[in-house]
């Protein structure tokens, strides 16, 4: 998709003063049906999100996550965010509840984006809607966990990721993933490494049955919700990737 690059500064703090939460997208990508004028709006009203020259679109570690949204107009919102991410994603769709960021059902799945070692998921409604998971896969079984919560203000360090999960000597993930121990630290922030999960196999939800969930999503009446879907499913090529076979199955997902 040819994008036309501008700030925008006149429209986002129009947004700001009216109070609208909106991503970064241009209307020429905007096609979802039966949306109102104010999804439309939503739509039109907004600056490009997109990579600067020398920045990664497709980050492989935690640290190129960090780079890319620090590249990014402020505020950065996580469907900013997720548009800029190069095409086509990869991506594993859940309907699993069993997380610190559960799926709203088969019309709001917990999306994981899959990227060689990297692992990312978002959700479009509920308490883990702000928060872009991570996990960068350290052995066949086990991974990295970290967190990042939008929308991000300005420039973020390194070991924001990794503070985002700390709960006492540990992590929060630790409650589901098993064998967490500390293998180091970045910026005085200790990173700890947990088992890997893979979604349970009757937990998945078809791609086909999300991509209509953006036909026929109400930007009136959930744009939150619309964004997201919209920001995943709306910049170009996506497809299914399933999760590698040496990862544990657990009735919870981190």
């Amino acid at each position: 998709m040819n994008i036309t690059k501008t700030h925008g500064a006149f429209v986002l703090s129009l947004l700001i003063l009216t109070g609208w939460n909106v991503g970064c997208s241009p209307a020429a990508s905007f096609h979802a049906q039966g949306v109102s004028d104010v999804g439309n709006a939503l739509a039109q009203a907004s600056v490009t999100c997109l990579a600067p020259a020398g920045v990664s679109a497709r980050p492989s570690t935690i640290e190129d996550v960090v780079v890319l949204i620090n590249s990014l107009p402020k505020p950065v919102t996580l469907s900013c965010f997720l548009e800029s991410l190069e095409r086509p994603l990869n991506i594993t769709l859940t309907n699993s509840q069993m997380s610190a960021q559960p799926a709203a059902g088969n019309r709001s799945p917990r999306v994981f984006i899959l990227n060689e070692k990297l692992y990312m998921s978002v959700v479009s409604e509920g308490r883990g809607r702000d928060y872009l998971e991570l996990s960068y896969q350290t052995t066949a079984t086990t991974s990295v966990k970290a967190e990042i919560e939008f929308p991000i203000m300005q420039s973020i360090s390194k070991s924001k990721p990794y503070s985002g999960v700390r709960f006492g000597n540990g992590t929060n993930c630790s409650s589901c993933h098993r064998a967490e121990k500390q293998i180091g630290t970045i910026e005085g922030a200790p990173m700890f490494e947990s088992w890997a999960y893979q979604p349970d196999k009757e937990t998945l939800v078809d791609l086909q049955q999300f991509e209509n969930e953006l036909k026929i999503c109400n930007f009136s009446k959930e744009p939150e919700r619309c964004e997201i879907i919209r920001a995943v499913l709306g910049h170009g090529e996506v497809q299914s990737q399933d999760f590698p076979k040496s990862m544990y199955f657990n009735f919870s997902v981190w």
